[in-house]
């Protein structure tokens, strides 16, 4: 083998090396290899800010820094990114889901048009925890909420909307309120 060869060779496969060593830590650090945490609990109550109008997974960032933008909170006021969501991304395509990008609040505030303000009562919900980046995320809670239904699929069902929960932290919360099916 001629010694440009090698070389050529030897540099191509160091560039591939480095290349999956450096992907490998940028996933690690995003959470991709984090595990979901699962509980069965009660969400709520608090109150979900967002515009009037739904929109796409996709536009989920744009439509919480818009409310942001567009609103003044009172400085005692806790503000958590969140997300409803209205159509079961475990059964359609992503780009088919509908979701209203919003914030939840701790305390009721009055808000004007075209923002609106819903109270998401106290419920039981499945919850699934991750400490991951948004855009990895929902790639891991669903799935993982969607093996813990196939085991429990005889004693609950959901009830839409959803809730994604984006924490300062890089951590996810997926709530899914769950409704008890009748004994027979």
């Amino acid at each position: 083998m001629p010694a440009l060869l090698r070389k050529v060779i030897i540099t191509f496969a160091l560039i591939v090396l480095i290349l999956f060593l450096a992907l490998t830590v940028a996933a690690w650090i995003m959470g991709a290899f984090d595990s979901v945490q699962i509980t069965e609990t009660s969400g709520g109550p608090y109150y979900f800010i967002s515009f009037d109008s739904r929109s796409g997974f996709q536009d989920i960032p744009a439509n919480i820094q818009e409310i942001k933008n567009h609103i003044t909170l009172p400085p005692e006021t806790e503000q958590i990114s969140a997300a409803m969501i209205f159509s079961n991304p475990m059964m359609i395509p992503l780009n088919e889901v509908e979701v209203m990008g919003g914030l939840i609040v701790s305390d009721s505030i009055s808000v004007s048009a075209p923002m609106r303000l819903t109270r998401i009562e106290k419920r039981s919900i499945i919850s699934a925890t991750l400490e991951a980046n948004p855009s990895i995320a929902i790639f891991k809670t669903y799935p993982a909420l969607a093996e813990w239904l196939r085991k429990n699929d005889r004693e609950y069902k959901l009830k839409l909307p959803f809730i994604e929960i984006y924490y300062n932290d890089d951590k996810v919360t997926v709530e899914m309120t769950i409704v008890p099916l009748e004994a027979k």
